[in-house]
C-alpha cells in the first residue's frame, strides 16, 4: 500500500533518470575513506553541529561537516549510549548568540568526544560528497549547479556493501532490457538517504491505461529502493496506481516483495536477483488489483473502529485522527467509512501526507497489510461486523 502524487512533469523513462543520476554523481564527487576514528578530529560547533578532519602524517585534511545521519552513525560507534543528545546539549551551553560561533561548551563537548574516539582505532567506511542537505530525508528538487564544501553522509562498517542510486539504475534498465521501453517513471524521490523510484506500465496496453481519463481503473506498479547511507536496504516490491482526479492511490502487496541488505557480494546479487524480482512483481501487481477491487465491495460497520482493532499501537493518537477525519472528510476516499476500501484509502491518503518517506513508506505497509487482512476476515457475503458499544 504506498500512496502519491501523479505529477506527470516528473514521468519520465528510465534512461532519462540514469542520465540525470550520472550528472549528480560527476558534479557531487562521491568518494569512500577507509580511516578509524582514532584519526579524525570531531569538532562540535556551538549549535550541535558535528564536523571532523582526518590527520595525514603532513598535517590535517579539510573539514568535513557530517550530516545528521553521518553524526548519528558516528556517535553511535564511538559514544555511550545518548551520548550524542548530551554533547549536543552541552555545545549549546553559553554560547555566543548574537555570532553563534564557539562557546565553552562547545569547546567540552568537542574534547570530550575526541577522547572517547581515540580509543577507536577499527577503520570505519566515511562516505563523502561536496552535495549534501543539512537534514537526512528532504527531497532533492534540481541538480547542484555549484559544489559545495565536502562533507561526510555517512560512517558505516567496513563490511557495508556500497551499491548506489546509478547502480540501481543501471541494473534495473539491464534487466529489462527491451521491456524496459512499456514503463515510466511515475515518481521518483530522491533524497540524501534514500532514492525511492516507481514505474509504471509494464505493457503496451498498461501504458495505454497510464494515458488515458479514467480515475478508478488500477494501473500496475513496480516500486524499487535504495539507500547509500546505510538507512535501508535495496527493495524492489509490486502493486498498483489509481489515479483519483489530481491526485493517486497505490495499492501495495505487502507479501510481493524482495529485499537485499547491503552486506557482501550485493551488486552482483541484485544483478542476479532484480530480473526475477521485476517479472514477479510485475505479475503481483495484478494480483493486487484484484484484491483493492474486492476492498471496494467489502462492506463494514465500522471501519474506523474495525480500523483500531487492527493497528493497536502500531500508530499514534494523532495518525488515528488524521485517519477518522480522512476517512469522513475526504472525497477521494471510497465508501466514507463503510467499506473495506474507506480503510486503504485513508490510509493511503495521510501517508501521501508525510514529510519523511521512511514514515510514509511505514504506513504505506500497514496499509497493504490492513487490504489482505480485511479480505480474509470477510465473511461469504463480503462483509466485516465489528462490535459497536
Amino acid at each position: 500500500m504506498t500512496a502519491g502524487t501523479l505529477t506527470r512533469s516528473s514521468t519520465t523513462h528510465l534512461e532519462a533518470l540514469r542520465d540525470e543520476l550520472r550528472e549528480i554523481r560527476q558534479r557531487s564527487d562521491p568518494q569512500d575513506y577507509e580511516r578509524s576514528p582514532a584519526q579524525a578530529v570531531i569538532r562540535m560547533g556551538a549549535m550541535g553541529q558535528v564536523s571532523a578532519q582526518f590527520l595525514y602524517p603532513g598535517g590535517m585534511g579539510e573539514p568535513m561537516a557530517l550530516t545528521r545521519t553521518a553524526a548519528r552513525q558516528l556517535a553511535a560507534r564511538t559514544l555511550p549510549q545518548k551520548g550524542l543528545g548530551f554533547l549536543r546539549a552541552l555545545a549549546r551551553s553559553g554560547q555566543d548568540r548574537v555570532g553563534g560561533g564557539s562557546s565553552p561548551g562547545a569547546k567540552l563537548a568537542t574534547m570530550a568526544w575526541s577522547t572517547l574516539a581515540r580509543e577507536q582505532g577499527q577503520p570505519l567506511l566515511w562516505r563523502t560528497t561536496n552535495w549534501a542537505h543539512v537534514g537526512p530525508h528532504r527531497a532533492v528538487t534540481a541538480i547542484p549547479v555549484m559544489p559545495r564544501p565536502r562533507s561526510v553522509r555517512a560512517v558505516l562498517s567496513q563490511g557495508y556493501a556500497t551499491y548506489d542510486n546509478l547502480e540501481m539504475i543501471e541494473d534495473v534498465l539491464t534487466a529489462l532490457g527491451p521491456q524496459a521501453d512499456h514503463y515510466r517513471v511515475l515518481d521518483r524521490v530522491l533524497t540524501e538517504d534514500a532514492m525511492r523510484v516507481r514505474l509504471v506500465g509494464g505493457s503496451a496496453e498498461a501504458l495505454e491505461l497510464y494515458r488515458g481519463t479514467q480515475v478508478d481503473k488500477p494501473m500496475p506498479v513496480v516500486e524499487f529502493w535504495d539507500s547509500p547511507t546505510g538507512c535501508r536496504a535495496v527493495w524492489v516490491k509490486s502493486g498498483t496506481f489509481t489515479r483519483w482526479c489530481s491526485n493517486g492511490c497505490g495499492h501495495w502487496s505487502d507479501k510481493a516483495v524482495w529485499r537485499w541488505p547491503h552486506t557482501g557480494r550485493t551488486s552482483e546479487r541484485i544483478r542476479v536477483g532484480v530480473a526475477s524480482a521485476m517479472t514477479e512483481a510485475a505479475t503481483a501487481a495484478s494480483g493486487v488489483a484484484a484484491a483493492y477491487d474486492a476492498a471496494l465491495e467489502t462492506e463494514i460497520n465500522d471501519a474506523f473502529g474495525w480500523f483500531e482493532e487492527q493497528v493497536g499501537n502500531m500508530v499514534t493518537q494523532g495518525t488515528r485522527e488524521q485517519v477518522r477525519n480522512t476517512m469522513l472528510t475526504e472525497p477521494t476516499v471510497h465508501g466514507n467509512g463503510r467499506l473495506l476500501a474507506s480503510v486503504v484509502d485513508a490510509v493511503t491518503y495521510v501517508a501521501h501526507e508525510q514529510a519523511d518517506i521512511f514514515e510514509q513508506e511505514r504506513l504505506e505497509r500497514l496499509g497493504g497489510r490492513l487490504l489482505h487482512a480485511g479480505l480474509q476476515q470477510a465473511d461469504e457475503d463480503r462483509r466485516i461486523l465489528v462490535a459497536v458499544a
